[in-house]
């Protein structure tokens, strides 16, 4: 199990459960094959909260005996969709028989608790 995130309340929290499990995973970066590190930070560049449109500047490093060797940035940008919303817009595009699971699981709907929503519908 590896993981990044910054930030110690986090961490903390992480360290703990994974103890817990009897993990003890790198929580500060990912290591290549070859030993270097590499780390990711992403930063909120932009909101456009009229069109639903975040934007976040990733920026990757490679880091080698201490010494930064290599950084690449990249601007990500997404789309909030509502439930409703996006289902009216498959309509509104021909399709049909639309379901919707939550988190990957076709064993039920959705719930106001889950990460992500998947979409199945069939164009006639």
């Amino acid at each position: 199990m590896t993981g990044f995130d910054p930030s110690p309340d986090m961490l903390a929290r992480c360290r703990a459960r994974c103890a817990a499990t009897g993990f003890a995973p790198d929580l500060t970066g990912w290591t290549a094959p070859n030993g270097d590190l590499l780390t990711l930070e992403g930063v909120r560049s932009r909101t456009d909260w009229f069109r639903q449109r975040p934007e976040t500047t990733y920026r990757y490093e490679r880091w080698r005996d201490h010494q930064l060797i290599e950084t690449q940035i990249d601007i990500m940008a997404q789309r909030f969709w509502g439930l409703d919303e996006f289902r009216m817009t498959l309509e509104a595009a021909g399709f049909a028989d639309i379901s919707v699971v939550g988190d990957y699981d076709r064993s039920r709907g959705v719930r106001s608790g889950d990460r992500g929503w998947t979409f199945e519908a069939r164009k006639p």
